[in-house]
């Protein structure tokens, strides 16, 4: 699930809620706010645990379906 900033104090209990706010969040997140780039493979292992398993790879790297 994504949420939007403005959404976090009320979904982490920050700020009071009503559970039919908590249940009305519960939508698709907008795809057109969403960014997609290909990443390494070790992602996923948990052994790898660093800030280059986000960063974007060569498109010659991406797996073919």
């Amino acid at each position: 699930m994504i949420l939007p900033p403005k959404v976090w104090p009320l979904w982490l209990g920050e700020e009071a809620a009503e559970e039919r706010d908590l249940k009305a969040m519960l939508v698709p997140y907008p795809t057109d706010d969403m960014i997609m780039w290909p990443v390494s493979a070790r992602v996923g292992s948990v052994k790898n645990n660093d800030p280059s398993l986000i960063e974007p790879i060569e498109s010659a790297e991406w797996p073919r379906s």
